[in-house]
């Protein structure tokens, strides 16, 4: 046996250290491709935070354009029920004089 390794050091360093660098290799890739996962799910949550952020925006100014249009159909509709107050009076004081 001890012959054979003797003999055959060169072979058996060889594949020992062979395996020595797959496995550390193997080991490296696998921790390159934890920080890939980990750079992309932090980007993801960059992206999905400035999307909410925008949302936000967006909703505010939708807000305050419906705010507006609110306050601004609420005039609109006092006005029209004064119109229509006014005109039932006329109404009431022509159907009073022609009867």
């Amino acid at each position: 046996m001890k012959t054979f390794i003797f003999d055959n050091w060169i072979t058996i360093t060889t594949a020992v250290s062979g395996a020595v660098a797959w496995v550390y290799e193997r080991n490296k890739r696998h921790q390159e491709v934890k920080a890939t996962e980990l750079s992309n799910s932090e980007k993801i949550i960059e992206m999905y935070q400035e999307a909410l952020d925008d949302l936000g925006k967006r909703f505010e100014m939708r807000i305050e354009v419906l705010e507006k249009d609110i306050i601004r159909l609420n005039s609109e509709v006092l006005d029209w029920k004064g119109k229509y107050s006014s005109l039932k009076k006329q109404f009431e004081d022509y159907r009073k004089k022609h009867q």
